[in-house]
């Protein structure tokens, strides 16, 4: 991506969500192409799983993962359930190192 288009995406970068059954995503999407993805799995009423994080390699550095982790929080929260990060960059978000440990 050109560095104007770039600039413009950090500024509005707008933090999406989708959700098909027990299967769901946040992302980050610019003119009709995805650029940031963290999927979620809903294993049982209560428990979110974040199974997944794609970053395109010009978001990186930038925050969008980190954006889409506080909307999984924000979402977990307002819906009551508990959110387990089983992927690398949410263990870095949340300082944990061990593999799907409770995050909130």
């Amino acid at each position: 991506f050109p560095a104007k288009i770039m600039v413009q995406i950090l500024m509005t970068m707008e933090i999406l969500q989708r959700q098909n059954g027990s299967k769901g995503d946040f992302y980050i999407e610019q003119n009709g192409v995805l650029l940031a993805e963290m999927t979620y799995s809903l294993s049982d009423p209560d428990i979110m799983i974040i199974d997944h994080t794609d970053v395109n390699e010009a978001l990186r550095g930038q925050g969008a993962g980190a954006k889409m982790v506080q909307s999984a929080v924000a979402f977990a929260r307002s819906a009551g359930k508990k959110l387990f990060p089983c992927a690398p960059l949410q263990h870095r978000y949340s300082g944990k190192t061990m593999s799907c440990t409770k995050m909130y």
